[in-house]
């Protein structure tokens, strides 16, 4: 067996030691699982309230505030959001609850001043399903609209 062919097996076995530990319990990037379908489920929800479709926001919401949630919606009808940025995000020990900070920049047709608002949102994963919800906090975005319709 020359230098050469020995490099060769080394890059070989390396190569296989690194792509076979990418099949463990935890993501690539070092998250859990259930922090993947959290991650999408946030992005998504925030994702429609920032363009405005609570009607397609509320699936993501607690059932028993989603009716409050759609009735909310044409409150919002004359808010437009430019942009929103997630602030933080914490998990309980066991990652079955999350509650996220989120800034909207908004602005009313009314005024078009802009204004930053902070909704916290609560989240659970339902243990059965691993489905996650969530209890919206968007009363600051309520306060705002109203402040700006006067």
């Amino acid at each position: 067996m020359n230098l050469r062919s020995f490099k060769r097996g080394w890059v070989f076995v390396a190569a296989v030691l690194l792509a076979g530990g990418t099949g463990c319990a935890s993501l690539p990037d070092g998250r859990a699982p259930h922090r993947a379908g959290f991650d999408a489920a946030q992005r998504m929800y925030t994702q429609l309230v920032r363009w405005g479709e609570f009607e397609r926001a509320s699936e993501y919401v607690t059932e028993d505030e989603r009716k409050a949630f759609v009735a909310e919606a044409p409150d919002h009808s004359q808010t437009r959001f430019s942009d929103y940025k997630i602030r933080e995000v914490d998990f309980n020990e066991d990652g079955s609850e999350a509650t996220a900070r989120v800034s909207y920049r908004t602005y009313s047709l009314f005024s078009l001043v802009e204004k930053v608002v902070v909704e916290t949102q609560v989240w659970s994963r339902d243990a059965v399903t691993g489905r996650w919800e969530v209890q919206p906090g968007l009363a600051a975005l309520r306060e705002s609209v109203q402040i700006s319709a006067h």
